[in-house]
């Protein structure tokens, strides 16, 4: 039997995908993997559903598979979140958005779309999940100007970062600070 086998890894990006060589149980590929990935790896799971592989057995049985090395402050996330969607509520006619994962609904619904966005952040605090790419920077956004959350390590976000923000950013909140709205004229006394 062979004691070495070829694995599929990625990062919980899924951006960043190698084929690494390791022996056939979960200690040596947590290490290949983790010198790979420039990170330490505590968990191994599969990629297209988050089983956890606990064993030199299971690990074996899918050796076929791409496996997600993650370390002990990522989760497993579905790469098909889809996190807002606006529907039309039958009953009133009203267009509702909701907050869904895997086509599962996580959130009651609401007509106010400020509304809608604050489900958004409270669902991916509260599940873990990563922002999608094509949202990151928006929600990064809403996130450090409009909630003031400023996270110490890590993000939900996978943009390339330059010191603690994502570039983009960085630069919007800049000119959103020093943007000074105009000076509403007072109505005269006598219209008051």
């Amino acid at each position: 039997m062979d004691t070495i086998a070829v694995y599929k890894i990625c990062d919980v990006t899924r951006m960043n995908r190698h084929t690494v060589t390791a022996g056939r149980n979960v200690i040596s590929l947590m290490k290949q993997g983790s010198l790979m990935l420039n990170k330490p790896i505590s968990q191994i799971v599969l990629e297209n559903d988050g089983c956890q592989i606990t064993s030199d057995l299971a690990l074996a049985a899918f050796t076929n598979s791409l496996f997600m090395l993650l370390n002990a402050e990522e989760r497993w996330t579905s790469e098909n979140v889809n996190v807002t969607s606006k529907d039309t509520d039958i009953g009133n006619g009203a267009d509702m958005y909701y907050v869904f994962a895997d086509r599962t609904r996580l959130s009651e619904g609401t007509t106010d779309f400020v509304c809608a966005i604050q489900d958004l952040m409270s669902v991916h605090y509260v599940h873990s999940f990563m922002y999608l790419k094509s949202a990151a920077k928006f929600l990064e956004l809403v996130q450090e100007y409009f909630l003031k959350i400023f996270t110490t390590k890590g993000s939900k976000s996978s943009a390339v970062r330059i010191g603690k923000q994502q570039r983009t950013v960085k630069k919007v909140i800049a000119s959103l600070s020093q943007y000074e709205s105009p000076k509403q004229k007072e109505p005269p006394l006598d219209q008051i």
